[in-house]
């Protein structure tokens, strides 16, 4: 089943209007605060949707509006998440990515206020708008909502990502759906080849470029992936292209 994203502020489906969410259509649903460094250029992580944690009884246990601001004004840019593990209400899915670049021998730093250009060049929007405790959502509800005017596409022609970090194993596909990949490649550039495919343990990772663009395609971080493929992704030649263009970033000074 899918529903529409509640907010827990005001405890109401959207799209009715409140405070928060008109603030947050604004944003063009990116999940974390706006820096200089992901305005344009930046790294871009990209989930499905909105999930929901395992064991929980409802479909709008993530209420967006919390998720985002913590039930704190928006007006106020220092209430907004940021990608650091500094902050209070990160989700399971940033704390596994977190632990990634850790194993992968480049941690984000996690002290607030000691953060540089390398954590605020990152940013999270996620494809699609919706929650669910599946990913069972079709390919053609997907196509139709990146086609959106507050779609993904929109997202990428406005920031134009150095590079997407795409965690779920249909999205670098879905990127190349013959519906979408002209807009694609008219926002970021010609895609070079089709996408790599290299085996992560049981699951797998996936590799392309559009323009300059590096795109990457990993388990998703709840998967039952193991520490130790994840760490000998370091070895693997692909990866180690996509990871060189994300640490352009780190030598940057904020």
């Amino acid at each position: 089943m899918v529903t529409l994203i509640t907010c827990r502020t005001c405890e109401k489906a959207h799209p009715k209007s409140c405070e928060y969410f008109e603030k947050l259509k604004d944003s063009d649903w990116v999940c974390t605060r706006d820096y200089p460094e992901n305005l344009n250029g930046g790294i871009m992580i990209c989930g499905l949707n909105f999930g929901t944690d395992p064991g929980d009884d409802s479909n709008t246990v993530k209420r967006l509006c919390e998720y985002l601001s913590l039930k704190k004004s928006l007006d106020d840019p220092e209430n907004w998440r940021t990608f650091y593990p500094d902050v209070v209400g990160m989700s399971r899915f940033d704390s596994r990515i977190f632990k990634w670049f850790d194993l992968w021998g480049h941690p984000l730093e996690g002290r607030k206020g000691s953060e540089g250009a390398f954590e605020h060049a990152f940013f999270h929007r996620n494809w699609s708008l919706t929650q669910t405790k599946t990913a069972n959502l079709s390919d053609d509800m997907l196509v139709r909502e990146a086609l959106e005017p507050d779609g993904i596409l929109h997202v990428l022609e406005k920031r134009l990502p150095s590079v997407i970090m795409f965690f779920g194993t249909r999205l670098v596909g879905l990127l190349n759906d013959e519906r979408i990949r002209d807009r694609v490649e008219n926002i970021l550039g010609k895609r070079s080849d089709k996408e790599k495919i290299d085996p992560v343990g049981k699951y797998k990772m996936q590799t392309q470029v559009f323009g300059k663009t590096h795109i990457i395609g990993l388990p998703h971080p709840r998967a039952a992936v193991a520490y130790k493929d994840i760490v000998a992704l370091k070895d693997n030649a692909a990866f180690q292209s996509v990871l060189a263009k994300i640490l352009e970033h780190k030598g940057r000074s904020a």
